[in-house]
Protein backbone atom coordinates (compact mmCIF):
# COMPACT_ATOMS: atom_id res chain seq x y z
CA UNK A 1 0.00 0.00 0.00
CA UNK A 2 1.41 3.51 -1.15
CA UNK A 3 1.58 6.53 1.20
CA UNK A 4 -0.19 9.19 -1.74
CA UNK A 5 -0.87 12.53 -0.61
CA UNK A 6 -1.33 15.63 -2.35
CA UNK A 7 1.75 17.61 -4.47
CA UNK A 8 2.17 21.58 -4.35
CA UNK A 9 5.93 21.59 -6.76
CA UNK A 10 5.79 23.05 -9.83
CA UNK A 11 6.18 20.08 -11.98
CA UNK A 12 7.08 19.81 -15.85
CA UNK A 13 5.47 17.48 -18.40
CA UNK A 14 5.78 16.85 -22.39
CA UNK A 15 3.00 18.79 -24.06
CA UNK A 16 2.62 16.47 -27.07
CA UNK A 17 2.01 13.60 -24.21
CA UNK A 18 -0.75 15.69 -22.29
CA UNK A 19 -2.81 16.70 -25.94
CA UNK A 20 -2.84 13.14 -27.17
CA UNK A 21 -3.90 11.94 -23.38
CA UNK A 22 -6.23 14.72 -23.02
CA UNK A 23 -8.24 13.45 -26.53
CA UNK A 24 -7.82 9.89 -25.72
CA UNK A 25 -11.29 7.89 -25.20
CA UNK A 26 -12.03 7.66 -21.34
CA UNK A 27 -11.25 5.81 -18.88
CA UNK A 28 -7.99 5.49 -19.94
CA UNK A 29 -4.11 5.51 -18.50
CA UNK A 30 -0.74 6.66 -20.00
CA UNK A 31 2.35 6.08 -18.34
CA UNK A 32 5.27 8.88 -18.95
CA UNK A 33 7.74 11.40 -17.17
CA UNK A 34 7.30 14.35 -14.82
CA UNK A 35 10.37 16.61 -13.91
CA UNK A 36 9.98 18.31 -10.09
CA UNK A 37 12.92 20.23 -9.22
CA UNK A 38 15.22 19.21 -11.87
CA UNK A 39 14.76 15.29 -11.59
CA UNK A 40 12.65 13.27 -13.61
CA UNK A 41 10.15 10.77 -11.88
CA UNK A 42 7.35 8.54 -13.88
CA UNK A 43 3.72 9.43 -13.98
CA UNK A 44 0.60 7.61 -13.99
CA UNK A 45 -2.04 9.32 -15.60
CA UNK A 46 -5.61 8.36 -15.43
CA UNK A 47 -8.61 10.06 -16.76
CA UNK A 48 -11.89 8.78 -15.47
CA UNK A 49 -15.66 9.61 -16.40
CA UNK A 50 -16.88 10.38 -13.04
CA UNK A 51 -15.91 13.25 -10.38
CA UNK A 52 -14.69 11.58 -7.34
CA UNK A 53 -15.63 13.17 -4.34
CA UNK A 54 -12.90 15.45 -2.92
CA UNK A 55 -13.52 13.20 1.19
CA UNK A 56 -12.20 10.16 -1.22
CA UNK A 57 -9.23 12.07 -3.05
CA UNK A 58 -8.50 13.61 0.37
CA UNK A 59 -7.92 9.94 1.60
CA UNK A 60 -5.16 8.53 -1.30
CA UNK A 61 -5.61 5.72 -2.63
CA UNK A 62 -3.89 1.98 -2.55
CA UNK A 63 -1.43 1.49 -5.71
CA UNK A 64 -0.42 -2.42 -6.07
CA UNK A 65 1.06 -4.30 -8.86
CA UNK A 66 1.03 -8.40 -10.21
CA UNK A 67 1.84 -10.24 -13.08
CA UNK A 68 -0.36 -12.36 -15.71
CA UNK A 69 0.74 -15.07 -17.93
CA UNK A 70 2.56 -18.06 -18.01
CA UNK A 71 6.62 -19.32 -18.62
CA UNK A 72 6.16 -18.06 -22.33
CA UNK A 73 4.93 -14.12 -21.70
CA UNK A 74 3.83 -11.86 -19.15
CA UNK A 75 1.77 -9.05 -18.87
CA UNK A 76 1.43 -6.51 -16.15
CA UNK A 77 -1.49 -5.15 -14.16
CA UNK A 78 -1.84 -2.48 -11.80
CA UNK A 79 -4.79 -1.44 -10.00
CA UNK A 80 -5.81 1.67 -8.08
CA UNK A 81 -8.34 1.46 -5.28
CA UNK A 82 -9.56 4.57 -3.91
CA UNK A 83 -10.53 3.87 -0.55
CA UNK A 84 -14.78 3.06 -0.01
CA UNK A 85 -15.32 4.61 -3.37
CA UNK A 86 -13.79 2.15 -6.53
CA UNK A 87 -10.99 -0.14 -8.49
CA UNK A 88 -9.89 0.70 -11.53
CA UNK A 89 -7.24 -1.72 -13.41
CA UNK A 90 -4.73 -1.16 -15.91
CA UNK A 91 -3.22 -3.88 -17.94
CA UNK A 92 0.24 -3.28 -19.74
CA UNK A 93 2.66 -4.79 -22.00
CA UNK A 94 6.39 -5.08 -20.51
CA UNK A 95 7.73 -5.40 -24.23
CA UNK A 96 7.22 -2.05 -24.56
CA UNK A 97 10.03 1.05 -24.12
CA UNK A 98 7.40 3.25 -22.32
CA UNK A 99 6.62 0.89 -20.00
CA UNK A 100 10.37 -0.12 -19.31
CA UNK A 101 11.72 3.17 -19.05
CA UNK A 102 8.15 4.32 -16.37
CA UNK A 103 9.43 1.21 -14.50
CA UNK A 104 13.26 1.66 -14.43
CA UNK A 105 12.96 4.96 -13.05
CA UNK A 106 9.93 4.08 -10.64
CA UNK A 107 12.85 1.79 -9.16
CA UNK A 108 15.80 4.30 -9.31
CA UNK A 109 14.19 7.25 -7.60
CA UNK A 110 12.36 5.38 -5.31
CA UNK A 111 8.63 7.46 -5.57
CA UNK A 112 6.56 8.11 -8.64
CA UNK A 113 3.88 10.55 -9.55
CA UNK A 114 0.32 10.08 -9.73
CA UNK A 115 -2.59 12.36 -12.30
CA UNK A 116 -6.18 11.86 -12.04
CA UNK A 117 -8.21 13.90 -14.40
CA UNK A 118 -12.00 14.42 -14.21
CA UNK A 119 -14.36 14.71 -16.67
CA UNK A 120 -14.82 18.66 -15.76
CA UNK A 121 -11.12 19.39 -16.51
CA UNK A 122 -9.93 19.29 -12.46
CA UNK A 123 -6.63 17.87 -12.11
CA UNK A 124 -5.48 16.15 -8.63
CA UNK A 125 -2.06 15.35 -8.45
CA UNK A 126 -0.16 12.88 -6.18
CA UNK A 127 2.98 11.85 -5.31
CA UNK A 128 4.34 8.45 -3.48
CA UNK A 129 7.09 7.17 -2.24
CA UNK A 130 7.04 3.39 -2.84
CA UNK A 131 7.28 1.39 0.36
CA UNK A 132 10.23 -0.95 1.15
CA UNK A 133 7.62 -4.01 0.46
CA UNK A 134 6.69 -2.20 -2.78
CA UNK A 135 10.99 -1.85 -3.83
CA UNK A 136 11.47 -5.61 -3.25
CA UNK A 137 8.32 -6.69 -4.67
CA UNK A 138 9.00 -4.54 -8.01
CA UNK A 139 12.71 -5.22 -7.92
CA UNK A 140 11.98 -9.09 -8.31
CA UNK A 141 9.56 -8.69 -11.01
CA UNK A 142 11.91 -6.47 -12.79
CA UNK A 143 14.24 -9.04 -14.74
CA UNK A 144 10.79 -11.00 -15.52
CA UNK A 145 9.23 -7.52 -17.23
CA UNK A 146 12.98 -6.27 -18.46
CA UNK A 147 13.15 -10.17 -20.76
CA UNK A 148 9.30 -10.12 -21.78
CA UNK A 149 8.63 -10.81 -25.31
CA UNK A 150 5.20 -10.70 -24.90
CA UNK A 151 3.51 -9.57 -28.29
CA UNK A 152 0.38 -7.46 -29.13
CA UNK A 153 -2.08 -11.02 -29.50
CA UNK A 154 -0.82 -12.70 -25.99
CA UNK A 155 -1.42 -8.99 -24.43
CA UNK A 156 -4.63 -8.24 -26.45
CA UNK A 157 -5.56 -12.32 -25.26
CA UNK A 158 -4.62 -11.58 -21.74
CA UNK A 159 -6.99 -8.59 -21.48
CA UNK A 160 -10.25 -10.33 -23.09
CA UNK A 161 -9.48 -12.96 -20.13
CA UNK A 162 -9.17 -10.46 -17.42
CA UNK A 163 -12.21 -8.28 -18.64
CA UNK A 164 -14.35 -11.23 -18.44
CA UNK A 165 -13.29 -12.08 -14.84
CA UNK A 166 -11.47 -8.94 -13.57
CA UNK A 167 -9.36 -9.86 -10.56
CA UNK A 168 -9.70 -6.82 -8.14
CA UNK A 169 -13.19 -6.23 -9.61
CA UNK A 170 -12.83 -2.66 -10.93
CA UNK A 171 -13.52 -0.99 -14.21
CA UNK A 172 -10.87 -1.47 -16.76
CA UNK A 173 -8.87 1.68 -17.92
CA UNK A 174 -7.84 1.97 -21.36
CA UNK A 175 -4.06 1.97 -22.34
CA UNK A 176 -3.24 5.10 -24.21
CA UNK A 177 -0.33 7.19 -25.48
CA UNK A 178 2.27 3.69 -25.40
CA UNK A 179 3.42 3.63 -28.69
CA UNK A 180 5.32 7.37 -29.08
CA UNK A 181 8.57 7.03 -26.69
CA UNK A 182 8.76 11.16 -28.02
CA UNK A 183 6.58 11.88 -25.34
CA UNK A 184 9.08 10.52 -22.91
CA UNK A 185 11.35 13.74 -23.99
CA UNK A 186 11.08 16.78 -21.51
CA UNK A 187 13.96 18.97 -22.77
CA UNK A 188 11.22 20.20 -25.67
CA UNK A 189 7.62 20.38 -25.92
CA UNK A 190 7.86 21.19 -22.14
CA UNK A 191 4.72 22.59 -20.19
CA UNK A 192 4.61 23.58 -16.63
CA UNK A 193 1.51 22.55 -13.81
CA UNK A 194 1.44 25.19 -11.98
CA UNK A 195 -0.69 24.08 -8.82
CA UNK A 196 -3.03 25.98 -6.65
CA UNK A 197 -1.69 26.25 -2.97
CA UNK A 198 -4.75 25.09 -0.67
CA UNK A 199 -4.82 26.25 2.96
CA UNK A 200 -3.39 24.04 5.60
CA UNK A 201 -5.60 21.67 7.19
CA UNK A 202 -5.64 18.86 9.46
CA UNK A 203 -4.03 15.47 8.12
CA UNK A 204 -7.68 13.38 7.14
CA UNK A 205 -8.11 9.89 8.32
CA UNK A 206 -10.70 7.90 6.16
CA UNK A 207 -13.98 8.25 7.86
CA UNK A 208 -15.13 5.15 10.13
CA UNK A 209 -18.79 6.05 8.92
CA UNK A 210 -18.15 5.18 5.01
CA UNK A 211 -19.28 1.80 3.58
CA UNK A 212 -18.09 -0.05 0.64
CA UNK A 213 -19.33 0.08 -2.46
CA UNK A 214 -19.09 -1.83 -6.20
CA UNK A 215 -19.46 0.38 -9.48
CA UNK A 216 -20.85 -2.63 -11.85
CA UNK A 217 -20.20 -1.56 -15.61
CA UNK A 218 -22.28 -2.59 -18.33
CA UNK A 219 -20.80 -5.67 -20.58
CA UNK A 220 -21.65 -3.95 -23.90
CA UNK A 221 -20.73 -0.04 -23.45
CA UNK A 222 -18.64 -0.55 -20.57
CA UNK A 223 -20.32 2.07 -18.30
CA UNK A 224 -21.37 2.59 -14.91
CA UNK A 225 -24.63 0.79 -14.83
CA UNK A 226 -25.05 0.14 -11.18
CA UNK A 227 -23.78 0.51 -7.73
CA UNK A 228 -24.03 -1.58 -4.82
CA UNK A 229 -23.25 -0.36 -0.91
CA UNK A 230 -22.94 -2.73 1.71
CA UNK A 231 -24.11 -2.29 5.14
CA UNK A 232 -21.64 -4.34 6.66
CA UNK A 233 -22.38 -5.99 10.14
CA UNK A 234 -25.92 -5.26 10.04
CA UNK A 235 -29.69 -6.48 9.22
CA UNK A 236 -31.57 -4.23 11.25
CA UNK A 237 -33.46 -1.37 8.83
CA UNK A 238 -32.34 2.05 10.95
CA UNK A 239 -28.29 1.07 9.97
CA UNK A 240 -29.55 1.05 6.23
CA UNK A 241 -31.35 4.50 6.75
CA UNK A 242 -28.05 5.43 8.02
CA UNK A 243 -26.20 3.72 5.05
CA UNK A 244 -28.24 5.89 2.23
CA UNK A 245 -28.18 9.07 4.16
CA UNK A 246 -24.45 8.72 4.57
CA UNK A 247 -23.45 8.45 0.93
CA UNK A 248 -26.43 10.26 -0.40
CA UNK A 249 -23.38 12.31 -2.38
CA UNK A 250 -22.13 9.84 -3.95
CA UNK A 251 -24.33 7.92 -5.63
CA UNK A 252 -26.14 11.41 -6.40
CA UNK A 253 -22.57 12.38 -7.99
CA UNK A 254 -22.36 8.53 -10.01
CA UNK A 255 -26.10 8.72 -11.08
CA UNK A 256 -26.50 5.18 -11.86
CA UNK A 257 -29.42 2.73 -10.08
CA UNK A 258 -28.25 2.06 -6.64
CA UNK A 259 -29.14 -0.40 -4.05
CA UNK A 260 -27.79 -0.86 0.23
CA UNK A 261 -27.83 -4.31 0.71
CA UNK A 262 -27.94 -5.64 4.62
CA UNK A 263 -26.50 -8.64 6.39
CA UNK A 264 -28.18 -12.19 5.44
CA UNK A 265 -31.06 -12.89 7.86
CA UNK A 266 -29.89 -16.31 8.20
CA UNK A 267 -26.91 -18.48 7.28
CA UNK A 268 -25.74 -16.86 4.24
CA UNK A 269 -26.75 -18.69 1.21
CA UNK A 270 -28.38 -17.71 -2.23
CA UNK A 271 -31.84 -18.52 -0.75
CA UNK A 272 -31.21 -16.63 2.26
CA UNK A 273 -33.36 -13.53 2.59
CA UNK A 274 -31.49 -10.21 2.53
CA UNK A 275 -32.79 -6.45 3.31
CA UNK A 276 -32.85 -4.43 -0.06
CA UNK A 277 -33.15 -0.86 0.08
CA UNK A 278 -33.31 0.90 -3.56
CA UNK A 279 -31.59 4.65 -3.24
CA UNK A 280 -31.48 5.88 -6.79
CA UNK A 281 -32.87 7.04 -8.82
CA UNK A 282 -36.11 6.68 -7.03
CA UNK A 283 -36.48 5.87 -3.15
CA UNK A 284 -38.50 2.60 -2.83
CA UNK A 285 -39.16 0.48 0.08
CA UNK A 286 -36.84 -1.92 2.22
CA UNK A 287 -37.75 -5.28 0.83
CA UNK A 288 -36.74 -8.59 1.86
CA UNK A 289 -35.29 -10.63 -1.01
CA UNK A 290 -32.64 -13.85 -1.66
CA UNK A 291 -29.58 -13.39 -3.53
CA UNK A 292 -31.19 -15.08 -6.43
CA UNK A 293 -33.74 -12.93 -6.67
CA UNK A 294 -31.90 -9.45 -6.28
CA UNK A 295 -28.99 -11.21 -9.07
CA UNK A 296 -32.51 -11.58 -11.76
CA UNK A 297 -33.11 -7.99 -10.93
CA UNK A 298 -29.80 -6.87 -11.49
CA UNK A 299 -29.72 -8.87 -14.71
CA UNK A 300 -32.45 -7.61 -16.15
CA UNK A 301 -31.32 -3.91 -15.25
CA UNK A 302 -28.13 -5.09 -16.84
CA UNK A 303 -29.50 -5.95 -19.91
CA UNK A 304 -31.69 -3.03 -20.92
CA UNK A 305 -28.66 -0.90 -19.98
CA UNK A 306 -28.34 -0.28 -24.09
CA UNK A 307 -31.35 -0.98 -25.45
CA UNK A 308 -33.55 2.05 -26.48
CA UNK A 309 -36.45 2.37 -24.77
CA UNK A 310 -38.00 1.64 -21.46
CA UNK A 311 -40.37 -0.53 -19.75
CA UNK A 312 -42.98 0.85 -21.58
CA UNK A 313 -42.02 0.54 -25.13
CA UNK A 314 -43.65 -1.90 -27.47
CA UNK A 315 -41.84 -5.63 -27.12
CA UNK A 316 -38.79 -6.17 -29.53
CA UNK A 317 -38.73 -6.77 -33.13
CA UNK A 318 -38.80 -10.56 -33.91
CA UNK A 319 -34.93 -12.25 -33.03
CA UNK A 320 -34.38 -12.61 -36.68
CA UNK A 321 -34.46 -8.94 -37.09
CA UNK A 322 -32.39 -7.78 -34.58
CA UNK A 323 -28.91 -5.87 -34.94
CA UNK A 324 -27.00 -6.00 -31.26
CA UNK A 325 -24.01 -3.75 -31.47
CA UNK A 326 -20.87 -4.29 -29.46
CA UNK A 327 -17.72 -1.31 -28.60
CA UNK A 328 -15.25 -1.53 -30.10
CA UNK A 329 -13.10 -2.17 -26.84
CA UNK A 330 -14.80 -6.00 -27.83
CA UNK A 331 -12.71 -6.92 -31.15
CA UNK A 332 -9.91 -8.24 -28.50
CA UNK A 333 -12.60 -10.48 -27.42
CA UNK A 334 -13.68 -11.46 -29.83
CA UNK A 335 -10.24 -12.43 -31.97
CA UNK A 336 -9.49 -14.66 -28.58
CA UNK A 337 -13.17 -16.67 -29.42
CA UNK A 338 -12.00 -16.73 -33.11
CA UNK A 339 -8.48 -17.74 -32.56
CA UNK A 340 -9.47 -20.75 -29.90
CA UNK A 341 -12.27 -21.80 -32.67
CA UNK A 342 -9.99 -21.70 -35.13
CA UNK A 343 -7.30 -23.53 -33.27
CA UNK A 344 -10.29 -26.20 -32.69
CA UNK A 345 -10.77 -26.51 -36.27
CA UNK A 346 -7.39 -27.20 -37.31
CA UNK A 347 -6.87 -30.18 -34.80
CA UNK A 348 -10.68 -31.46 -35.71
CA UNK A 349 -8.91 -31.45 -39.34
CA UNK A 350 -6.20 -33.17 -38.80
CA UNK A 351 -7.78 -35.76 -36.99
Amino acid sequence: MSNVYPLLPRLTVNSQFIDDFLTAEAPCCALGLVEERKQTFGVLALRLEMVIPEEYTRTGFSFGHSLYGNADFIVVHFGFHFYHYATFNLLVNPNNPVVQTVLNKMLETGNYFIFAVDPKGSVTAFRSELGQDDLIELKNNLPRIQNAKTTDAQYRKTVAMFERNPNPSGQMLNWVCRDNTDYLELSQHRLELNPVAQPDTPKYSPPEDLFESSLIPCDHCGEWAAQLIFADDSADENVLEVCAQTMVHQYSEINVPTWVIGEPLGTPGFDTKTRVLKVWPNREPIQLKTANEFDEELDELMARHCQPGDDTTQDPAPEDQQIQWHPISMLPTFTFMVDGMLEESMIQLDN
